[in-house]
Protein backbone atom coordinates (compact mmCIF):
# COMPACT_ATOMS: atom_id res chain seq x y z
CA UNK A 1 0.00 0.00 0.00
CA UNK A 2 2.75 2.41 0.94
CA UNK A 3 4.67 1.58 -2.21
CA UNK A 4 1.59 2.32 -4.34
CA UNK A 5 1.17 5.73 -2.71
CA UNK A 6 4.88 6.46 -3.08
CA UNK A 7 4.80 5.48 -6.77
CA UNK A 8 1.71 7.67 -7.32
CA UNK A 9 3.36 10.67 -5.65
CA UNK A 10 6.56 10.11 -7.64
CA UNK A 11 4.63 9.82 -10.92
CA UNK A 12 2.61 12.94 -10.15
CA UNK A 13 5.70 14.97 -9.26
CA UNK A 14 7.51 13.83 -12.42
CA UNK A 15 4.46 14.74 -14.51
CA UNK A 16 4.28 18.23 -13.00
CA UNK A 17 8.02 18.74 -13.49
CA UNK A 18 7.78 17.81 -17.18
CA UNK A 19 4.84 20.19 -17.70
CA UNK A 20 6.71 23.01 -15.99
CA UNK A 21 9.79 22.37 -18.15
CA UNK A 22 7.70 22.25 -21.35
CA UNK A 23 6.07 25.67 -20.77
CA UNK A 24 8.81 28.29 -20.87
CA UNK A 25 8.11 31.74 -19.51
CA UNK A 26 6.12 33.84 -21.98
CA UNK A 27 8.31 36.14 -23.99
CA UNK A 28 7.51 39.85 -24.02
CA UNK A 29 5.48 40.95 -27.05
CA UNK A 30 7.45 42.19 -30.03
CA UNK A 31 7.57 45.95 -30.33
CA UNK A 32 5.48 47.12 -33.28
CA UNK A 33 6.97 49.94 -35.32
CA UNK A 34 4.95 53.15 -35.17
CA UNK A 35 2.54 53.59 -38.08
CA UNK A 36 3.23 56.50 -40.34
CA UNK A 37 0.42 58.92 -41.07
CA UNK A 38 -1.27 58.14 -44.39
CA UNK A 39 -0.08 60.24 -47.29
CA UNK A 40 -2.59 62.87 -48.50
CA UNK A 41 -1.45 62.09 -52.06
CA UNK A 42 -2.42 58.41 -51.88
CA UNK A 43 -5.11 57.59 -54.45
CA UNK A 44 -8.08 55.58 -53.18
CA UNK A 45 -10.66 54.12 -55.57
CA UNK A 46 -14.19 53.19 -54.50
CA UNK A 47 -17.33 51.91 -56.21
CA UNK A 48 -20.22 54.35 -55.82
CA UNK A 49 -23.82 53.66 -56.69
CA UNK A 50 -25.31 56.05 -59.23
CA UNK A 51 -28.99 56.98 -58.89
CA UNK A 52 -30.99 55.59 -61.82
CA UNK A 53 -28.37 53.01 -62.80
CA UNK A 54 -27.73 49.44 -61.78
CA UNK A 55 -24.02 49.80 -62.53
CA UNK A 56 -21.69 51.29 -59.92
CA UNK A 57 -19.23 53.99 -60.92
CA UNK A 58 -15.54 53.77 -60.02
CA UNK A 59 -14.36 56.99 -58.34
CA UNK A 60 -10.66 57.55 -57.69
CA UNK A 61 -9.59 60.48 -55.51
CA UNK A 62 -6.61 61.31 -53.31
CA UNK A 63 -7.04 61.44 -49.54
CA UNK A 64 -6.81 65.25 -49.69
CA UNK A 65 -9.56 65.45 -52.34
CA UNK A 66 -11.80 63.14 -50.28
CA UNK A 67 -11.26 65.25 -47.15
CA UNK A 68 -12.15 68.42 -49.05
CA UNK A 69 -15.34 66.84 -50.44
CA UNK A 70 -16.36 65.61 -46.98
CA UNK A 71 -15.86 69.10 -45.54
CA UNK A 72 -17.93 70.63 -48.35
CA UNK A 73 -20.66 68.00 -47.90
CA UNK A 74 -20.78 68.70 -44.17
CA UNK A 75 -21.21 72.42 -44.85
CA UNK A 76 -24.06 71.76 -47.29
CA UNK A 77 -25.76 69.50 -44.76
CA UNK A 78 -25.49 72.08 -42.00
CA UNK A 79 -26.87 74.79 -44.31
CA UNK A 80 -29.80 72.66 -45.48
CA UNK A 81 -30.80 71.98 -41.88
CA UNK A 82 -30.73 75.68 -41.01
CA UNK A 83 -27.75 75.35 -38.69
CA UNK A 84 -26.01 78.39 -40.17
CA UNK A 85 -28.95 80.74 -39.78
CA UNK A 86 -30.01 80.24 -36.17
CA UNK A 87 -28.40 81.54 -33.00
CA UNK A 88 -29.73 79.88 -29.91
CA UNK A 89 -32.90 78.88 -31.78
CA UNK A 90 -33.65 82.48 -32.86
CA UNK A 91 -33.48 83.37 -36.56
CA UNK A 92 -31.76 86.74 -37.08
Amino acid sequence: MRSTIAISILTLSLGLASVAAADPAPSPPAVQPARKAPSPDEVICTQEQVTGSIFPRKVCLTRAQRAKLEDEDHGVTMTSHGQDRTVGGVTP
